[in-house]
């Protein structure tokens, strides 16, 4: 069975079919978290064809292109896919934060869009539309049709936001490290911690927790999800092993879940 994580689309518009380049990683760390996603990517791609005639009467085709995670693999790929057909890429979707930043420059050059993942989004009761824009270090929020209304610019890589019934807003938000660069305030310097943030409904911050320590209970390794029960409890999934595993030995005590009981 084939394994897909890093999953990146070029579209090239032609006379009869837009051809999709697929950017993938098969195989190492990792790559088994990726099925599903890749997966299901391919089951629209055909589900457009076959019940649209694909987008505007133009069919979709695609490729593949391994990189193992590898960020130069993933820029061969982007190079040999570019200029495919005869208008060459209309847009790129690489689905790495590494291979975004090797291809920013390079993008911008050859007029390609990049599409890089947007976490977490979630609807409010009024409407409105949250984006966590992680790499950019805000959340945007659109009207139901789509409309840019504003930002929250008060957060910190933000993956994953949710409401409780009061509509306050719970934020994960993931730890920079030095080297890392926010393309909001360029490469980081000092350690950032993973946190934990609630906002009320105007965006206004109400409380923050987490600690450089990140094992210790109620700090965070890697906060990826969140979600909140009818009691206030908050559950935070962390993508501990990953993040963390790349960096050295794994410090004792990492964890993938917490659950934070409110007090009452």
């Amino acid at each position: 069975m084939s394994m897909w994580l890093n999953v990146g689309i070029v579209l090239h518009v032609l006379v009869a079919a837009t051809i999709i380049g697929l950017v993938l990683l098969q195989h190492g760390k990792g790559a088994d978290m990726g099925s599903g996603f890749g997966g299901g990517m391919i089951d629209y791609f055909q589900l457009l064809n076959e019940r649209d005639g694909g987008i505007n009467g133009v069919k979709l085709t695609w490729e593949k292109c391994e990189t193992e995670y590898n960020n130069a693999r993933g820029v061969e790929c982007y190079e040999r896919a570019k200029n495919k057909g005869p208008t060459g890429a209309t847009v790129i979707h690489p689905l790495s934060t590494g291979i975004t930043y090797s291809l920013i420059d390079k993008a911008t050059a050859d007029h390609i869009p990049i599409i890089s993942m947007g976490y977490g989004r979630t609807d409010a009761a009024d409407g409105r539309v949250f984006v966590c824009d992680r790499e950019s270090d805000r959340i945007q929020i659109f009207s139901p049709d789509g409309e840019y209304l504003s930002e929250w610019t008060d957060t910190q890589r933000p993956t994953h936001l949710v409401f409780d019934a009061q509509g306050r807003a719970y934020v994960s938000e993931l730890w920079w490290h030095p080297g890392q660069t926010s393309r909001r305030h360029g490469v980081t310097r000092e350690p950032k911690h993973g946190r934990v943030s609630v906002f009320v409904r105007d965006g206004r911050l109400l409380a923050r927790w987490g600690t450089p320590e990140a094992t210790r209970p109620g700090s965070f390794a890697a906060p990826h999800g969140i979600a909140v029960d009818s009691r206030g409890d908050i559950y935070v999934g962390e993508v501990s092993f990953t993040n963390w595993g790349r960096r050295g030995p794994l410090p004792p005590g990492l964890r993938s879940l917490q659950k934070l009981v409110k007090v009452r």
